[in-house]
């Protein structure tokens, strides 16, 4: 038995946050230290809960789990976490970030995210569950 993940991607349009994907497949306890676990890596943030403008997506998806410390991160904090765990990596490579959290509107990196016209803004809104 161990701990999971659900991690939805959030995009802003017209001043709203809507669903964009969910990625649930994977087990890393060094990325999740750094999202906000704090096991073996300092957190880039601490758990700060599920954010009150969740979309309904999201926020029905977290309704129906067990859940524990959930959080999100920001565009800014998402770049600084690929960043991170990059450099931890050997040999340090960002492309591990497309193959867990997918490509959004097909940027090949996540520190670099080209949003496409009325899309302003991304996030992950995540949570953990054994």
């Amino acid at each position: 038995m161990g701990v999971d993940i659900t991690l939805h991607i959030e995009v802003q349009i017209a001043d709203r946050w809507e669903h964009y994907a969910e990625r649930s497949n994977y087990r890393d306890y060094k990325l999740w230290s750094l999202m906000g676990k704090g096991w073996s890596e300092p957190a880039i943030v601490e758990p700060r809960g599920l954010p009150d403008d969740a979309n309904a997506v999201t926020r029905i998806d977290h309704a129906q789990q067990d859940v524990y410390d959930a959080s999100w991160l920001s565009a800014a904090e998402i770049a600084e976490l690929v960043k991170q765990y990059t450099a931890i990596m050997w040999p340090p490579n960002e492309y591990w970030s497309t193959a867990w959290f997918g490509y959004l509107f097909r940027s090949e990196s996540w520190t670099e995210v080209e949003l496409p016209d009325g899309v302003t803004d991304f996030r992950f809104v995540f949570w953990f569950d054994q």
